[in-house]
C-alpha cells in the first residue's frame, strides 16, 4: 500500500494511535515495522509520523519511537 501510495493520512493516524494504547509489546511491534519500511515511506507519511512523535510529551516517548526517525 505504501509503495503504491494507497495509504491515507487517516490510516497512518490509525496505525499511530495503536501505539498509544494497549501493551508495550504491541507498540514495539508497530514501531519496529515502521522502522523496517521507513525507506519506502512517502514524504507525507514521514511528515505524519514526525508530527505525531513531536507532539508526544517527553514522558510518553520511548527510544524506539525516536529510532523510527533514524
Amino acid at each position: 500500500m505504501i509503495q503504491e501510495d494507497k495509504l491515507s493520512d487517516g490510516e497512518m493516524e490509525l496505525i499511530w494511535s495503536a501505539t498509544k494504547r494497549g501493551d508495550l509489546e504491541g507498540k514495539l511491534t508497530i514501531l519496529k515495522t515502521f522502522k523496517e519500511i521507513s525507506k519506502s515511506l512517502k514524504p507525507k507519511h514521514i511528515k505524519t509520523l514526525l508530527e505525531n512523535i513531536y507532539s508526544s510529551t517527553g514522558y510518553d516517548l520511548i527510544n524506539e519511537e525516536i529510532d523510527v526517525c533514524n
